[in-house]
């Protein structure tokens, strides 16, 4: 298994304990994140050469260290939203 894909389970883990549900890509590379508000999903991956968890675009990161503090950051990046 890729150490990234080991990450973003984690990291979906944590986001359900947090009440945000996520959804794998078939590849499983990324997780997408459905948005009421939104017409498209948010994507999450692991970028900086596996160093962080990335989503808009790369322009929001939090070191793959913190799983639990990134599934916190995600969720309050989100307002809450939970479907």
């Amino acid at each position: 298994m890729l150490p990234e894909v080991s990450l973003l389970s984690r990291l979906a883990a944590e986001l359900m304990r947090c009440g945000v549900r996520t959804e794998p890509t078939p590849d499983k590379t990324a997780l997408l994140i459905y948005r009421a508000d939104a017409p498209l999903p948010l994507w999450v991956f692991v970028g900086d050469r596996g160093a962080s968890f990335s989503w808009d675009i790369g322009r929001q990161r939090h070191p793959v260290t913190d799983v639990i503090g990134a599934a916190r950051v995600l969720a309050a990046y989100l307002g809450g939203e939970t479907s």
